[in-house]
């Protein structure tokens, strides 16, 4: 996974790289800036964990973090 892919991801999810780190059980967004800048490798585990975070958007699942509890919800169209 390049990082643009990592920030295309983030951004077709909506949420900041605040929310994002959140998302993905980082204590900071600092960690995902430095994905995105290509400043710390991209793991594997990483990349499943997106694929995953958007396929749950786009089958309409709603997501919730453990510690803001934001949604995301089924888009209607």
């Amino acid at each position: 996974m390049t990082k643009e892919s990592l920030i295309k991801i983030r951004k077709s999810l909506g949420v900041s790289q605040v929310v994002f780190a959140e998302m993905l059980g980082y204590s900071s967004a600092v960690r995902i800036n430095e994905f995105e800048k290509g400043t710390r490798p991209i793991t594997k585990q990483l990349e499943m964990t997106c694929h995953y975070l958007r396929l749950l958007v786009i089958k309409g699942l709603e997501y919730k973090t453990s510690k803001a509890f934001m949604q995301i919800q089924e888009i209607k169209e």
